[in-house]
């Protein structure tokens, strides 16, 4: 291959992966540091798989249960409020799924392009 045509590839590709990305190199006194970005609307997102809260010493043997724990998300991501929405009727595995919703680590609602706190419902299962 010339190397004429090698270097004009490459200036292609560079022009194509710039403009793509929305930089301008035809203007490189242009900045493009200052734009907002655009965000997405969505619920609370886990970061991370929540802790498996300990099966409760109090429960019958072959005992399975579900709570449903309000977990109230800063928007800053910060679990600032726990509550039991729905009891699994064991009060030893509503307190073990408090613990563990409250090490919960999450991504923030988006509303309107703006981080907001947020309720989200999340459930835990009890087995044997």
């Amino acid at each position: 291959m010339d190397v004429r045509i090698g270097q004009g590839l490459i200036f292609v590709l560079v022009m194509v992966t710039a403009a793509s990305a929305g930089e301008c190199l035809s203007d490189p006194g242009v900045d493009f540091s200052g734009r907002e970005q655009l965000l997405n609307d969505r619920e609370p997102e886990l970061a991370n798989l929540p802790p498996e809260p300990g099966y409760p010493a109090s429960a019958e043997d072959g005992w399975t249960g579900r709570c449903l724990v309000g977990v109230f998300v800063a928007a800053n991501g910060e679990v600032m409020q726990v509550r039991i929405i729905e009891s699994s009727g064991n009060d030893e595995a509503d307190t073990a799924a408090l613990e563990a919703a409250r090490e919960t680590e999450w991504k923030p609602a988006v509303e309107d392009n703006a981080f907001v706190g947020k309720e989200v419902e999340l459930p835990f299962t009890f087995n044997p």
